[in-house]
């Protein structure tokens, strides 16, 4: 069975309630096709950056003048509602079971061409994961590698220093923010990594990240994200 099949034979396992709409849904995602739908999707966008764009086959102008490291980025989904929701709820609730309902929904909108050697998620201070008790990132990364039968490396990637909170920052502060953030691990990595993480919303971050692994002689980053600012 192909990972498209598999991935169906998932979605009809459990009977549940819509996570957006209390409707009662035979889906892994728990989220009911009506829902599933209207959720926002970018239709067109760059294959650098994944911000949304007027042509998926060449760069944006910003990525034609700053390309990125990373090779390639995936988020099929606008940070907007409900998907913000569903989000914040992993995130900030600790409801680490719709990890699972994003990469379902993830993966229903993504058919990847070539598939990596390991995903390996964007790291978490260990004070920070103190605190919180999950890194969403790695939840996510794990739940995509079960729909693709890939290793995940937690600890490929850690963060060498405590950031302050992105989200109250503009493009250039979360660019010094994350300046130097991230090392590598010392072991030989994979050559062909996807990097895991919630939301892209300047891209600094995982930019940052995918730098630590291609100097550590990964030769190939591309960035899986759920949902893309706008």
């Amino acid at each position: 069975m192909n990972n498209r099949g598999v991935r169906e034979l998932l979605d009809r396992l459990l009977p549940q309630q819509c996570l957006l709409c209390d409707t009662d849904v035979v889906s892994a995602v728990a989220v009911c096709e009506a829902c599933v739908w209207d959720l926002p999707r970018v239709s067109v966008a760059c294959y650098l950056c994944a911000a949304p764009a007027q042509h998926a086959d060449r760069p944006c102008g910003h990525c034609q003048q700053h390309p990125p490291p990373q090779q390639a980025s995936l988020a099929p989904f606008a940070y907007a509602t409900p998907m913000d929701w569903l989000i914040r709820t992993l995130k900030f609730r600790g409801r680490i079971e719709i990890g699972h309902t994003l990469a379902g929904l993830f993966m229903r909108m993504v058919e990847p061409v070539n598939l990596p050697d390991a995903l390996i998620p964007v790291p978490l201070h260990p004070g920070r994961f103190q605190e919180r008790g999950f890194n969403q990132s790695e939840e996510l990364a794990r739940a995509l590698a079960r729909r693709i039968d890939r290793p995940v490396l937690k600890k490929a990637l850690r963060r060498a220093r405590p950031t302050e909170p992105q989200t109250a920052l503009n493009t250039a502060a979360r660019q010094r923010n994350v300046r130097g953030a991230f090392d590598a691990a010392q072991t030989p990595l994979p050559r062909r990594v996807v990097l895991v993480d919630d939301v892209i919303t300047t891209g600094a971050t995982t930019a940052e990240a995918s730098r630590a692994l291609i100097r550590a002689g990964v030769e190939h980053v591309e960035v899986w994200a759920i949902a893309r600012t706008p």
